[in-house]
Parts: structure tokens; C-alpha cells; sequence
């Protein structure tokens, strides 16, 4: 199963392996692989993409027919300033917080799911194969939470169901 995400490319990252030289990026905190085509994007440009996790566990770019990562650039960085500097997107530490109260908000719900035995793959696992499913666990629960945002932000926010001044009467 493919997840999507957009987001902005904060780090692209080379390094050499016997095969050749292997890609990836970090986009909301998360490192994507690759594999063995540089991106045609560079870091700050806001990008969309799917991905699944590879058979190791860690997350990997779907690759077009052509064997390179399918990334699309929705937005490119800007130019670097003169002086040297470049500027970084408007949105790039918003989306950063945003990313980082999904994460914390499933760390804060993971002791509930393990007491309550909801997770088998955590409660169930081998002691050996328990941090591992715990971290994807994480990475699943914080992509989910993350994108939720995302969805109530593309629609405006949220409508309180509540009268804002409780234990009065209207």
C-alpha cells in the first residue's frame, strides 16, 4: 500500500555504495529513498509524492517505468539572494511544528494502544522485532495525524461544537 505526501525538501543526501551512488531525501523530518537516479529537485522545493516502505522497512519513492523516483515539484525554492544566502519557503517551519505535533501526539497515544492490546504487531512481536514495530508504528501513527491536519487545513480549519463560554446560558 502507497502513502502520499507533499512537503518540502529540506536535505538531499548522496552516498556512494558498491552500486553506485544512492539518493535521498528528507521531507518533514522523514528521510525517502531514492534509490540510484538523483531527484530532478533540489532542497526547498516543495514536492508530492508516493511512497511505500521497502522490504528493510524504511521509506522509499515509487519509481516510474524508467526505474527513477517520481517526485513533482509543486512549488520550486527561490533563486539564492545575492550575498550568498538562499531563503527558505514561507511555510517550511509551520509545516516543521505541524509535523512535530503529529509526531508527539502519537508517542502520547502509543501506552493506550499497547495496554489496551490494540497493536499486535507491537504486543504480540518477538522481543527482537518489538522496536522495530513500535518505530513504524510511530512513523505510520505521525503520517496519519499529519495529514488529517493537512485536510482540515486545505478546508479552512475547524468549527467549534461547542458553546465557547461553558457553565453559561445563552
Amino acid at each position: 500500500m502507497s502513502n502520499t505526501i507533499t512537503g518540502t525538501i529540506e536535505k538531499v543526501f548522496e552516498r556512494k555504495v558498491g552500486k553506485g551512488t544512492a539518493y535521498s531525501i528528507a521531507v518533514n523530518d522523514v528521510w525517502y529513498g531514492c534509490g540510484f537516479h538523483k531527484p530532478d529537485a533540489k532542497e526547498g522545493d516543495v514536492v508530492t509524492f508516493d511512497w511505500e516502505n521497502n522490504n528493510r522497512g524504511y521509506p522509499q519513492i515509487i519509481a516510474g517505468a524508467d526505474k527513477k523516483a517520481k517526485i513533482t515539484v509543486v512549488d520550486s525554492a527561490p533563486a539564492a539572494a545575492q550575498g550568498g544566502g538562499g531563503t527558505a519557503p514561507v511555510n517550511a517551519r509551520q509545516v516543521s511544528i505541524e509535523y512535530q505535533a503529529a509526531r508527539n501526539s502519537a508517542i502520547a497515544l502509543l501506552p493506550t494502544l499497547i495496554a489496551q492490546e490494540a497493536v499486535p504487531a507491537v504486543t504480540k512481536a518477538k522481543i527482537a522485532d518489538k522496536y522495530d514495530a513500535t518505530l513504524l508504528l510511530i512513523k505510520e501513527l505521525s503520517d496519519h495525524f499529519y495529514l488529517e491536519l493537512q485536510e482540515v487545513n486545505e478546508a479552512g480549519g475547524v468549527e467549534a461544537d461547542v458553546d465557547p463560554t461553558p457553565g453559561e446560558d445563552a
